[in-house]
């Protein structure tokens, strides 16, 4: 590991944005710890377009860098600093439902409305499958089977 340099927090907040695009998030959310540095307490909590977005985890973070001091060393930001920030979606945007799926649901809801079901249609053929069965047992015993 080496330290967080601009580039690599670039980098990183990239790829946890286009992981949540793959996902037609709109909006994501930065949260964070309630002892987060002045830095960071800036956009903790502010919901932002997923273009306009701050670049996470925060380079100019002040936080206490967790672990051993040569971890600390090794892993901290040029200030010192460990962002504990996150990048999270805004859930009630993530999905919008294709043209294809609101097709569907217009056409089972008029389906309802003319007096027609999914559940109606299922019955009735199962209905005709059993009388079915049922006459051609009836004539079995009739035609077949002497008297």
């Amino acid at each position: 590991m080496s330290k967080t340099t601009k580039e690599e927090a670039e980098k990183q907040c990239k790829e946890t944005l286009e992981n949540h695009r793959k996902y037609r998030v709109k909006k994501v959310k930065i949260i964070g710890s309630p002892d987060s540095c002045l830095s960071c307490k800036e956009h903790i909590g502010k919901e932002y377009l997923i273009e306009e977005a701050p670049i996470i985890p925060n380079i100019e973070c002040t936080n206490p860098c967790p672990g051993t001091k040569k971890w600390q060393k090794e892993n901290a930001n040029k200030n010192g600093g460990w962002c504990r920030c996150d990048i999270v979606p805004v859930i009630p945007e993530v999905y919008e439902p294709s043209e294809e799926w609101k097709n569907s649901v217009k056409s089972l809801n008029n389906k309802v409305k003319n007096g027609k079901s999914i559940k109606t249609d299922s019955y009735i053929a199962v209905g005709i499958v059993v009388f079915g069965v049922l006459f051609v047992i009836w004539l079995i015993w009739v035609v077949w089977i002497p008297r």
